[in-house]
């Protein structure tokens, strides 16, 4: 496992045996209660081990790994411009993609914004009830922490991966 919210939700490596943590290896969303296992995103190296938190009282919106822009380049996947956010917005059912401040800024999502530090300590947040959510639509929040304060921890609080698939 990658990273767990709870004992029933996790994000996993689905390469073959072997070749977990490469670069491409698709990553998988599980909810064993909901019976969910939906694609997220292939691996990107430079986001393996970076601060991902997950609010585990959430239950609707998750974030995954933020990538480079080129991992899931495809001819009309629209996945080809910038650092990516997958997010989702009905349990990990599907996934959408957001502009990302960088693959290696830390992010948390509670509730329905995420939130991500830059190198400087601006906090900023992402509103994920947006339509398509862009570079613009991250806000500047004075007043915020990272990270911010959730209703429930994680099991988690890295994104990371072990070479045999296991933990």
């Amino acid at each position: 496992m990658l990273y767990r919210i709870d004992d029933n939700r996790y994000f996993e490596d689905a390469s073959e045996a072997g070749h977990f943590c490469e670069n491409g290896s698709p990553i998988y969303y599980v909810d064993k209660a909901q019976g969910i296992r939906s694609y997220v995103v292939k691996m990107d190296g430079v986001s393996m081990g970076s601060n991902f938190i997950i609010d585990a009282a959430n239950d609707q919106y998750l974030i995954g790994p933020a990538t480079r822009g080129n991992t899931d380049c495809s001819s009309g996947g629209g996945y080809c411009r910038g650092d990516r956010l997958p997010y989702s917005t009905d349990a990990g059912r599907t996934w959408k993609r957001a502009d990302a401040l960088s693959p290696t800024a830390p992010v948390t999502v509670t509730g329905s914004l995420a939130y991500a530090i830059r190198p400087t300590g601006t906090v900023l947040s992402l509103d994920l009830t947006k339509p398509v959510p862009e570079m613009k639509d991250w806000q500047w929040r004075p007043d915020a922490s990272f990270p911010p304060p959730l209703r429930k921890a994680p099991i988690d609080n890295i994104f990371h991966c072990t070479a045999n698939g296991k933990e």
